[in-house]
């Protein structure tokens, strides 16, 4: 409640929480009316722990490689903007899964461009993400997830 009173509820705000169950509740709670209106969204995050530095540096190499293709679909160059390319790929996923399932609410995205510091990377939405956002928003939303 203190931290609703300290940011208000006017403007979007984005929760990126643990899969805690009580921090996930008190949010929900708490900012009721906001994510109600569309303007506060919440989702749980997580990722692979306990793995060794190749193993993580071998993900990664892999992450840029799949990047790399996936630009030159584009006639793009991963080098020249990587976060672009990570935004559009996101978006590329975001938009089978809809096509695939319909909806975003309550499911598990699963990135597929792992971090060296978050392997694995998911997602779940508690709000209602795909009534409120429009894909552009998605894959912002769910490319910058991380605990």
């Amino acid at each position: 409640m203190l931290l609703r009173h300290l940011v208000g509820e006017g403007s979007p705000l984005y929760f990126y929480l643990d899969g805690d169950s009580m921090l996930s509740n008190g949010i929900t709670s708490t900012f009721k009316n906001s994510i109600l209106a569309g303007t506060t969204h919440a989702l749980t995050c997580g990722f692979a722990k306990g793995m060794v530095h190749d193993a993580k540096k071998s993900l990664r190499a892999e992450s840029i490689s799949m990047l790399r293709k996936f630009a030159t679909q584009f006639g793009l160059k991963y080098k020249d903007n990587p976060k672009f390319i990570e935004f559009l790929f996101t978006k590329s996923l975001l938009e089978e899964r809809f096509a695939s399932f319909g909806k975003l609410f309550k499911t598990t995205f699963k990135n597929k461009i792992h971090k060296i510091n978050e392997l694995y990377r998911n997602a779940k939405a508690l709000t209602r993400v795909d009534h409120y956002l429009n894909i552009k928003e998605l894959a912002n939303l769910y490319n910058e997830a991380s605990v």
